[in-house]
């Protein structure tokens, strides 16, 4: 084990200077070979938020992003619009699990280290890219875990009736807190199933170490991601209604710019965090 001052870099392996062997640099898990050194390197590198927020227009992304747009317009019109129900499900279905594809293959690439969207996924595999959609229905059910329990607890017409008084301020907090762990969660979830392995998801405890072991970096991703779509949820309802078309049509750019961008925030802080989370998540499929 030596020190930086003592390696010299080969064509595939770090050497010692002095004898010529094989080095390993002194670090807790070090990269063993030039390439996982550039690798390493890559993950390590500074990357803003600013930088992350501009995701989908980097590179090639703001082709993607317009194919993106042009596909959820064309399958959104499809489905209302169409006589044969029961092949527009289907369709429709499909469609919807090829983007559940899509947005894990923006979280492992984005872990990956890549900054710039990828390639869309394999269209051939229809069964795989339908368990990516069951697995996103897991997600979706693991954020709202928390006030499905507060509903079994307090009861839904309860709820219902202290909802209509706005001066229920431990109603709106509870509720707020549930919506934030469960997106915490949510965070974690999809973080390791797209990083990973998609039966990761239900690693609740793992999901728990990786967030505790991340700290603020994994508050400030679960903070973005509830803000983000909560203030969505609320402008495409404003927008919808002050301004129909027109309304509908800026509320529709904004979720797909959030669909691409939200995934990549979370691979980020995978990547940000990917000796702690190789640790929790490999171990597991090594054991």
């Amino acid at each position: 084990m030596l020190c930086d001052a003592c390696i010299d870099e080969g064509h595939a392996l770090q050497l010692c200077s002095h004898c010529g062997e094989r080095a390993l640099p002194v670090s807790g898990a070090p990269p063993t070979s030039l390439r996982e050194q550039r690798k390493q390197q890559v993950l390590d590198r500074p990357y803003s938020l600013k930088e992350a927020f501009l995701y989908p227009f980097r590179g090639l992304g703001a082709y993607v992003f317009v194919a993106a747009l042009l596909s959820f317009g064309l399958a959104n019109f499809v489905l209302m619009y169409s006589i044969f129900f029961i092949l527009t499900l289907v369709f429709y279905i499909f469609f919807l699990a090829f983007m559940a594809s899509f947005q894990f293959k923006i979280v492992r690439t984005s872990a990956d280290g890549d900054d710039e969207l990828p390639d869309w996924p394999d269209f051939s595999d229809l069964w795989e890219r339908l368990s990516d959609l069951l697995a996103v229905v897991a997600i979706w059910l693991l954020r709202y875990s928390l006030v499905f329990v507060l509903v079994l607890a307090v009861g839904l017409e309860r709820l219902l009736e202290v909802a209509m008084r706005p001066h229920q301020i431990w109603f709106w907090a509870a509720l707020a807190i549930c919506l934030w762990l469960g997106s915490a969660l949510s965070v974690m979830a999809k973080g390791a199933a797209g990083t990973y392995d998609r039966i990761d998801l239900i690693q609740l405890h793992l999901h728990y170490k990786g967030f505790r072991g991340a700290g603020a970096d994994a508050v400030t991703t679960t903070n973005l991601v509830f803000g983000v779509e909560a203030l969505l949820l609320i402008l495409s309802a404003v927008l919808s209604q002050g301004i129909p078309v027109l309304g509908s049509l800026i509320a529709g750019v904004l979720s797909v710019y959030w669909f691409l961008t939200g995934p990549h925030l979370i691979g980020v802080l995978f990547r940000r965090h990917r000796r702690l989370m190789d640790d929790l998540y490999i171990e597991r499929l090594v054991d």
